[in-house]
């Protein structure tokens, strides 16, 4: 016992370094949840529109449109020489203002990145490789760019 005291104080630095480790490591979990709930969000820019004109967002036609992007890109593309993606939803998409293009970006990533295994938008077109049909090859392109100009990722 005489022994033991002799080596309290570092018994007690010990234990003051486990503390503060179990306190990072607690602090730093609890941060890792917060973001792995809404990983890929994006402010929504105010602008005059590169497409319909008008900064105000139609809620109903962003859900409408996020909704179409994921189950035309949860479908596994069997032949993609022959290009089986619906264009039309992206052309929909690309067509819109900034804003409500941003808001279409938020929605997809709050709603189904987790089903993708939480990559964003962005990263999922970057990994199609619909090679057969060039013109969705090109409006994808077109997406990429846009997205790389208004930062998202």
């Amino acid at each position: 016992m005489k022994d033991l005291l002799r080596y309290r104080q570092y018994f007690i630095f010990f234990g003051i370094v486990l503390a503060v480790i179990a306190i990072i490591y607690f602090i730093g979990r609890r941060a890792g949840k917060k973001a792995a709930d809404n990983p890929w969000q994006a402010p929504l820019p105010t602008d005059i529109g590169n497409g319909s004109g008008s900064s105000s967002v139609d809620w109903t036609k962003i859900r409408s449109i996020t909704d179409d992007l994921f189950s035309d890109l949860e479908k596994l593309d069997w032949i993609p020489m022959w290009g089986t993606r619906v264009i039309q939803v992206y052309e929909q998409w690309n067509s819109l203002s900034d804003t409500e293009f941003v808001a279409v970006y938020n929605d997809f990533n709050s709603r189904f990145s987790s089903r993708f295994s939480g990559k964003s938008i962005v990263v999922i077109l970057k990994d199609e490789w619909s090679w057969g049909n060039s013109a969705f090859n090109s409006l994808r392109s077109s997406i990429i760019f846009r997205c790389d100009r208004l930062k998202l990722v």
